[in-house]
């Protein structure tokens, strides 16, 4: 996915003290030249800040190219990213701009030493790299150096269930946005909507409130209910540590083959599992692509 420039950028929204620390870093930070890596769980704005550090930084007028290895297969990573006899890759696509590598512990090890041998070449940045992580804790085969090389500065994306002060700015936002979007005036809330929306553990993060508020206003419903948003939602079980395993993981597994679209490849791997595992799970829970 080429950017020549970030469009209808995000406004990164909340009060909460992780939210503003990470604007505080995003300040400090963009103007520079160094790499920064961003560590969080799926729907949590990682793509955000990294959009984010690039407009606010000196190349915010050159490409912003993103890279998604987890959306590309392992045998076409190198050709993708640095190109053939044919095609340009990505990484000369982004010169003198800002490239983002999305979950970086996908990257094969071809690719690793590839982009290492070239990190080491450059006189200077032609390229600022930013990256994002799922993962908190590398494979062990990983490029230790070149770790040390994307990782400058480490910062962390918190799940939204560790910032519900921000909820309610959130929904307010996304709400005004979809109404205006798709046009929609008659869309009120119900009082007890906020104070549960508080209550619910969000495993999809922001991603989930905000496709969540859309589907919502999409279907034009006038007065806004917690079963509108979440459908199963339940006042007797809201926490996610009062749900056994199995009902946490078919949760889990639904909200993500949701959110991608039923996209098998991308979402076994944002899950951490193979394709294989997954397709094993679909049909254990019984669920409908």
């Amino acid at each position: 996915m080429i950017h020549a420039s970030v469009q209808d950028l995000d406004s990164i929204i909340g009060d909460s003290s992780a939210i503003q620390q990470i604007r505080e870093l995003i300040h400090q930070v963009a103007p520079t030249e160094a790499t920064v890596l961003i560590k969080g769980n799926a729907g949590s704005g990682k793509s955000l800040i990294a959009q984010h550090i690039h407009q606010r930084s000196n190349r915010s007028d050159k490409a912003f190219i993103t890279f998604n290895f987890s959306s590309i297969k392992e045998t076409a990573q190198l050709d993708s990213l640095f190109g053939d006899s044919n095609t340009p890759g990505k990484w000369l696509l982004a010169k003198g701009g800002s490239i983002f590598f999305k979950e970086i512990s996908l990257m094969n090890s071809a690719v690793q030493e590839r982009l290492l041998n070239t990190l080491k070449q450059q006189s200077e940045k032609e390229v600022r790299i930013l990256s994002s992580s799922r993962e908190s804790i590398f494979p062990s085969d990983f490029n230790q150096e070149l770790y040390y090389r994307l990782n400058t500065i480490e910062v962390n994306s918190p799940r939204l269930s560790n910032r519900t002060e921000d909820i309610p700015e959130l929904f307010d936002y996304f709400l005004e946005h979809f109404k205006s979007l798709y046009r929609k005036t008659n869309s009120s809330v119900a009082p007890l909507v906020i104070e549960q929306l508080k209550q619910y553990e969000w495993p999809g993060n922001v991603r989930e409130l905000k496709r969540a508020i859309e589907r919502v206003v999409v279907i034009g419903t006038s007065k806004i209910e917690m079963k509108d948003i979440i459908p199963s939602f339940s006042t007797h079980i809201i926490r996610e540590d009062k749900l056994k395993l199995d009902e946490l993981e078919e949760r889990h597994i639904r909200m993500i083959l949701t959110i991608n679209t039923s996209n098998i490849q991308k979402s076994a791997a944002e899950l951490g599992i193979s394709r294989a595992a997954l397709y094993r799970r679909i049909e254990k829970y019984e669920i409908i692509l």
